[in-house]
């Protein structure tokens, strides 16, 4: 099974919401620094990363989840 690294989950997870460096800081309250840090692999002072980990990984579990419900609803023929 291929492990994306911290880095890399932030981006993927950036960029599939479609949000630049900037956006994403400002959405989630985080200094743009420590989003170029973290997409560099590198760590910022103030990281909490097993939090930050936890926190990506339910979200983006959580959107798997939505976008197979909706794929599911459409496949079943419903319209609302």
């Amino acid at each position: 099974m291929n492990q994306l690294s911290f880095a890399e989950r932030v981006k993927r997870f950036r960029k599939k919401h479609g949000l630049s460096q900037d956006g994403f800081s400002k959405k989630y309250g985080i200094p743009i620094h420590t989003v170029q840090s973290w997409e560099q692999g590198r760590r910022a002072k103030s990281d909490k990363p097993s939090y930050l980990i936890a926190f990506f990984i339910l979200i983006e579990r959580e959107t798997e989840i939505m976008d197979a419900l909706l794929i599911k609803h459409s496949l079943l023929g419903n319209s609302n």
